[in-house]
């Protein structure tokens, strides 16, 4: 006789009467699952909850110069969308729809087990990332509780290896621009517009200019000032990223370090974004039982934003002069 159970051994017993069988694990088809709040562990096989893993080649195939724009559209139920043309603005990441009215919804970000805000991820190279867990139900809470009631992104940054040192660069540049935009009025036509505005709705008749415009308007007209503010306060964006890393080690200490630069410039003159960033990964071992280490991430950023530039440009009336038109 045949006896088997699922994650046990099968065996072969003969029938007799008083028959015990016991049956031993089979530690071949159990499926390892271990979620802590460092990572997660697993085997190959499917997880018994809702989580996905993106590893580095993934996350780097975009040339892209912040991480989550590189997991727009790769991962099933999470929305990542970015809510501002500013530079180097944070993207709004929505795991499994809207859960509050009033509240975040942003997910709770843990680098290598240490919990960050959405904006402090920013800092971070792409690729100096070796996996992304994204946690996408009740697996969340289990970890960290309420904080993490949205989902949980568990990001798990490069470590050395042994062998030979490796040094890889990386870089990049791109360029922004309007591709559409509504058209504005240019000083004559906001002039005919303001004069249909003074029009005798019974004669049709046209008021005086000298009724409609002030003094200077009425200047600046016969002169022909025309300015559009829009143009002047824009420009096509140009955004550039280098990264340098080091890696390797031997037997005992293991290193990955890494350099980076990030430039964007926006689509608003002296709207800009600049970013310094370093990371250190060292790993020793200092007996057979005891392995200490250490990882640095540091990064320094300079941001510079206007307050609605194109909402105010286009509320300022087309006669006027600029520095240019100045006689």
């Amino acid at each position: 006789m045949r006896v088997s159970f699922v994650g046990m051994q099968t065996q072969e017993v003969a029938i007799k009467p008083n028959l015990r069988v016991v049956l031993k694990s089979d530690a071949e088809v159990l499926d390892e699952v271990v979620v802590t709040a460092m990572g997660i562990k697993r085997s190959e096989k499917a997880l018994g909850y809702s989580a996905t893993s993106v590893n580095s080649e993934r996350i780097t195939e975009t040339r892209t110069s912040d991480i989550m724009s590189s997991l727009s559209g790769k991962i099933a139920g999470v929305q990542i969308s970015n809510t501002s043309s500013d530079p180097g603005a944070s993207n709004s990441v929505i795991i499994r729809g809207v859960s509050s009215l009033s509240g975040s919804n942003q997910p709770l970000y843990v680098v290598d087990g240490v919990p960050l805000s959405a904006g402090g991820i920013e800092t971070i190279n792409p690729r100096d990332i070796e996996s992304i867990d994204i946690l996408k139900d009740a697996s969340s809470t289990a970890i960290y509780g309420t904080r993490g009631a949205n989902g949980i992104i568990m990001i798990t940054t490069k470590k050395g290896k042994e062998g030979k040192s490796k040094v890889s660069f990386n870089a990049f540049v791109s360029s922004t621009m309007i591709t559409d935009y509504p058209d504005i009025m240019d000083a004559e036509e906001y002039a005919q517009y303001k004069r249909e505005a003074y029009r005798d709705r019974t004669t049709g008749k046209y008021a005086e200019d000298a009724a409609v415009f002030a003094p200077e308007e009425l200047t600046y007209l016969e002169k022909g000032y025309d300015t559009n503010y829009r143009d002047m306060l824009m420009h096509n964006g140009f955004n550039q990223n280098y990264e340098v890393s080091v890696s390797g080690g031997n037997t005992k200490t293991k290193h990955n370090i890494s350099l980076g630069y990030r430039s964007e410039e926006g689509l608003f003159k002296d709207d800009n974004y600049k970013r310094y960033n370093a990371r250190v990964a060292l790993d020793h071992q200092l007996f057979d039982n005891v392995q200490v280490g250490t990882n640095i991430i540091y990064a320094y950023v300079d941001k510079n934003n206007r307050y609605s530039p194109l909402n105010m440009a286009n509320k300022i009336v087309p006669i006027s002069k600029d520095r240019k038109s100045v006689v």
